[in-house]
């Protein structure tokens, strides 16, 4: 089984460090980072993948409940926290475990042998996703591959512009391309990024894609007439 990419979320440093301590001595974990706050958190898994969350409740800011309540597409998490009468929101959320600080080596091996069965019954990361998160309005937003018509970069946001809507975020067109590049996409110009299945016409310097016109690069031209199913 692969390790588990796991972040901690925990703002008491003590706690924190005790969960840093339990990552470390269990092989089947892949400590990534740790977090003060959920928002910090959000912003790290946009652009890293991440199996398992250790997650307190009472942080500053938005607290763990409005985190998942806010971003449901997340992955497996238990929670570590002092209070026990969150247990019931655990199992609302359909959360691995519930951990109880102070957290004892044994517990927090149990928990962690939930987790690694839930993903070893899931279908492997190692297979490409049919789907990306997005950071959109303060929560991660799943949006389909399938669903994607263009990317356009709008300033210091890129705009991704769905048959179902359109969302800002915060992101360059680099980032962007760099992680749909394992897809049927394609740069045509500095500011734009166009799913190659959603092209109905070309002509001279702009394709089209539903009834908006975009324009092509001269320099990404025959880049894109390489990638594109000529007769």
């Amino acid at each position: 089984m692969s390790t588990l990419r796991t972040i901690i979320i925990e703002d008491d440093p003590i706690a924190q460090k005790n969960l840093e301590h339990l990552c470390s001595k269990d092989d089947r974990l892949e400590l990534l980072k740790c977090f003060g706050n959920s928002e910090d958190a959000i912003d790290f898994m946009t652009s890293n993948d991440v199996d398992l969350i250790f997650l307190d409740v009472e942080l500053p800011g938005e607290s763990g409940l409005d985190m998942l309540e806010n971003s449901p597409a997340l992955p497996q998490v238990i929670f570590a926290t002092s209070n026990k009468e969150y247990a019931f929101d655990a199992f609302q959320f359909e959360a691995t475990d519930f951990l109880k600080k102070p957290i004892s080596a044994g517990k927090f091996e149990m928990s962690v042998s939930k987790a690694a069965k839930r993903a070893e019954e899931a279908p492997t990361r190692r297979e490409k996703p049919n789907y990306i998160f997005v950071k959109s309005d303060g929560r991660l937003v799943r949006i389909m591959i399938q669903d994607i018509l263009f990317i356009e970069n709008v300033g210091d946001y890129v705009k991704v512009v769905t048959s179902n809507g359109n969302y800002i975020t915060y992101n360059t067109m680099r980032a962007v391309d760099a992680k749909l590049s394992d897809y049927d996409f394609f740069k045509v110009h500095r500011s734009f990024i166009v799913n190659l299945s959603k092209v109905v016409d070309i002509e001279d310097n702009s394709l089209v894609i539903g009834t908006t016109v975009i324009p092509i690069s001269r320099s990404n031209r025959q880049g894109l007439m390489d990638r594109l199913n000529l007769l």
